[in-house]
């Protein structure tokens, strides 16, 4: 009985004595085009936190594991997971915003506008030369051999 105790107190010191490592996880929340968002709400696995005007979130010494990660911007929820080891990790989430609808429209509109005045310049070019009728009219035609 005794040497069980004695094993048993060697295996709890050895699981005491071994390195826990801690790393610090930094959340980043930005828009589509990159613009950092602040106020974000952020949750990884219970401990919550809010963006700063950078749009990240800080959390400090983080034992080593597997970790929920949550990100709610204006009612909109993101989940995913992290793995902290034995160093640093940053994870980042991307949201679509008013803004970046605006620009994703004036884009569009612009793309629209190019391949508009393209069809238009091609078909004024076009009119200026002569009808394939009027050549085979007046004997020009191409023989194919």
């Amino acid at each position: 009985m005794k040497a069980i105790v004695t094993v048993f107190l060697l295996l709890l010191v050895f699981f005491l004595a071994a390195p826990v490592y801690a790393s610090n996880v930094t959340i980043k929340v930005e828009s589509v085009f990159l613009q950092p968002l602040e106020n974000c709400f952020v949750m990884l696995d219970g401990v919550e936190g809010i963006t700063d005007s950078n749009g990240t979130v800080f959390f400090e010494d983080v034992v080593a594991g597997n970790y929920s990660v949550r990100v709610v911007r204006e009612g909109q929820i993101q989940e995913s997971s992290v793995l902290v080891e034995d160093s640093d990790v940053t994870k980042t989430f991307s949201y679509l915003t008013q803004g970046d609808w605006q620009i994703i429209s004036f884009l569009g509109l612009a793309a629209v506008a190019v391949i508009a005045a393209i069809f238009l310049f091609s078909r004024i070019k076009l009119d200026k030369r002569e009808p394939y009728g009027s050549q085979l009219r007046r004997g020009k035609r191409w023989d194919r051999g």
